[in-house]
């Protein structure tokens, strides 16, 4: 509702002044999370980020609506991904996970990284499939 009001404005700069202030005041708290959150330890991180892991997304979205242009665009992997994305929920227990979500699959033993490229892979083309 608010971006068909700013669209509608009148004149081409009136829409963009309206706009950019907007921007302004999505991406300030944006910043101050790149700046303060983002470099915490990992411990640290996890526990703000259930109450703060909001704002760069928020962030994302209101930056990628701003413009009639920016929104006819999409990242392929990220919509393909959004198309299986139930599917690699409920596989993941069934693929990713073993002893009761205790140990990860090992397929390439001795070289996790490896390992963890081939089961991904093969998780997301099981996902793919149903």
């Amino acid at each position: 509702a608010w971006l068909k009001v700013a669209e509608g404005q009148n004149s081409l700069k009136k829409e963009w002044l309206l706009k950019g202030a907007t921007a302004l005041v999505v991406v300030a708290p944006c910043i101050w999370w790149i700046q303060s959150i983002l470099p915490l330890p990992k411990l640290a991180y996890n526990a703000s980020n259930a109450y703060l892991g909001f704002i760069p997304l928020l962030t994302y979205i209101f930056l990628r609506n701003l413009s009639p242009t920016l929104r006819g665009y999409y990242l392929h992997p990220l919509h393909n991904l959004g198309k299986v994305t139930l599917e690699t929920y409920l596989m993941q227990h069934h693929i990713w996970l073993t002893s009761n979500a205790k140990t990860v699959l090992t397929l390439v033993p001795g070289m996790p990284k490896v390992n963890n490229m081939v089961c991904m892979i093969m998780y997301f083309w099981v996902s793919k499939q149903l």
